[in-house]
């Protein structure tokens, strides 16, 4: 990730820093699924199919933080990071 370095001389700059990579979104749990499975493996293999057609695929991944839940709309906000992530 590049971020901004701006001096006080108005010089601009950038610096790099290194993150996990990660799948965050929104999803649909059918009743019946383990929830434990997602909130305490540390080796999941992630997919998702996004809109355009690619496919990003997170391998050696966990939950980062909790898992928020919508009681309403019966679906969940999940953040998964791992060790290598790449489109297929």
């Amino acid at each position: 990730v590049n971020d901004d370095i701006i001096g006080l001389d108005g010089s601009v700059d950038r610096k790099e820093t290194h993150r996990a990579p990660y799948v965050k979104g929104t999803f649909k749990v059918p009743k019946n699924f383990p929830v434990s499975k997602i909130t305490s493996s540390d080796e999941m293999t992630i997919t998702a199919e996004l809109a355009n057609g690619q496919v990003y695929v997170l391998s050696s991944a966990w939950l980062h933080g909790e898992a928020n839940h919508n009681a309403e709309e019966g679906t969940v906000d999940l953040e998964f990071h791992g060790e290598e992530g790449d489109y297929q």
